[in-house]
């Protein structure tokens, strides 16, 4: 696989950018009165809906999830490389290898949480955990399913299962790293990983558990030793680490960031959304790169944060947020330096 493989994928990516909402689509929905106005600046976009659905959370959730799933069967086709798409939908596979275990584990029906979002088909996944064989999945995930379900027999602990996929999860990156071969996305998954660490340790250290906790949820995948950043956290050090991460420009959103985590006042949710502003600014400075996986992975990248925006916004209207309230915990912009 070259770069040169993804060019025409590119083009055709290029094209589909237009498709995202504009900086000023978002302020019309941020100044929407009511929801006929709201269903009037959505009706010629992917996420065209009624009034009904706009006054219902559940509705709404269903349109966002469909355009969802369409655009990962979209990529998995356009993608001359199916590892690049896996980047992200891995997680959706994990996910519901998590939920049809436990379904399996503790015989209550949990089908209402799977997400038919991945390489692999919720049959093909719901065939691995209840027979922990597969000739359609990779050997590598047969072999963390067959461990996991091990785990879980030892201690009769579904714990077990969320530990033991967290694991397999980051160690799957890491492969699907390898598989690709592109210098660009190391930094991709450094940061997947990376973040998850900082933020299970911030994460600890708010429900006051100790260290042994720490490492415990931690991955050994990461780009940077689990004592040393546990290390930085404790001693209000984290922006050495982050400062690091010179694969970005630092706008004035990270450098608030930077002092919040220098003040000790970061908390784990505005470290995941750190997580996501970074990946975006990464990916909009390496927008100019007309080969590779980049535009493909910034136009997943773009969609999966345009639709955690318009969640927000859309189920913040019905929930009575205030604006203030719903900007502030907003995604970048697809599109847009931050």
């Amino acid at each position: 696989m070259t770069t040169h493989d993804f060019s025409s994928v590119n083009t055709t990516i290029s094209i589909r950018e237009k498709d995202f909402l504009t900086a000023d689509e978002w302020q019309q929905l941020l100044d929407a009165k009511d929801a006929a106005a709201v269903a009037l600046i959505l009706q010629n976009t992917p996420y065209e809906m009624s009034v009904e659905q706009l006054e219902d959370p559940d509705a709404i959730e269903s349109v966002l999830m469909t355009e969802l799933r369409r655009t990962y069967r979209l990529l998995f086709d356009l993608s001359p490389q199916s590892e690049v798409i896996e980047l992200f939908s891995s997680i959706y596979t994990y996910h519901n290898l998590k939920v049809l275990m436990k379904n399996r584990a503790t015989g209550r029906d949990l089908s209402a949480l799977l997400i038919p979002i991945g390489r692999f088909s919720i049959d093909a996944l719901e065939h691995l955990v209840n027979n922990l064989e597969s000739t359609i999945v990779y050997p590598s995930l047969v072999e963390e399913v067959r461990r996991t379900w091990s785990e879980y027999e030892a201690y009769q602990l579904t714990d077990a299962i969320d530990v033991g996929f967290d694991g397999a999860y980051f160690a799957h990156l890491r492969m699907l790293e390898e598989r690709i071969d592109d210098e660009c996305v190391e930094p991709i998954v450094n940061a997947l990983v990376d973040f998850y660490n900082v933020i299970a340790v911030k994460r600890a250290m708010e429900l006051d558990k100790g260290r042994s906790f720490m490492h415990t949820m931690m991955t050994s995948r990461g780009s940077v030793e689990k004592q040393d950043l546990i290390d930085a956290i404790e001693n209000n050090e984290l922006s050495n680490w982050f400062d690091a991460q010179d694969d970005i420009y630092y706008g004035p959103v990270f450098q608030k960031a930077l002092k919040a985590m220098n003040d000790g006042t970061i908390t784990a949710s505005q470290l995941e959304k750190l997580k996501d502003d970074y990946l975006h600014q990464f990916l909009y400075e390496k927008r100019l790169e007309s080969d590779g996986p980049l535009a493909l992975l910034r136009y997943l990248v773009g969609k999966e944060t345009e639709i955690r925006n318009l969640r927000l916004v859309l189920t913040g209207r019905v929930n009575g947020l205030q604006r203030e309230q719903i900007t502030e915990r907003m995604g970048a912009i697809y599109g847009e330096t931050i």
